[in-house]
């Protein structure tokens, strides 16, 4: 019996899973992908990147933004700019998107809005985490 290689779009990652003969299954993940989902990750050190996200949420909403500032504007918060080349990975070949600007190309406004908005959602969790550990810390 032979061995089935495919590939499997995950909002997360990219996977190559092969599966063999019998039970036993190995997962191997592009180390592309690992690497970038490390910086994918909200920090501490991103909270503090609030006035940027404010200042991007504007660009976007002017019609003649042009193209060099709004990337200027997402190279200042690398964890947006790697959350975009992840999202634009998903619909073109990871070759073509490992600059920012083709990401953005790939992307366009709508989608470097949806992925603002995710990037928003997770600073906002791990603030409220953050505020729930430092009061738990707290004496009464």
């Amino acid at each position: 019996m032979g061995t089935t290689t495919f590939l499997r779009h995950d909002t997360r990652c990219l996977e190559r899973e092969v599966l063999g003969t019998g039970s036993s299954a190995m997962l191997i993940k592009s180390k592309q992908f690992q690497a970038l989902g490390d910086t994918c990750r909200v920090s501490k050190d991103d909270l503090k990147r609030l006035g940027q996200v404010s200042e991007l949420l504007t660009l976007l909403n002017d019609p003649y933004i042009g193209p060099f500032k709004l990337t200027d504007c997402i190279e200042g918060l690398p964890v947006l700019a790697a959350r975009c080349k992840r999202e634009a990975a998903l619909h073109r070949p990871r070759n073509e998107v490992e600059q920012i600007e083709r990401a953005l190309n790939v992307l366009g406004n709508r989608g470097v809005e949806k992925v603002l908005l995710e990037l928003l959602e997770d600073m906002t969790i791990l603030k409220s985490e953050l505020d729930c550990s430092a009061s738990d810390k707290k004496p009464r």
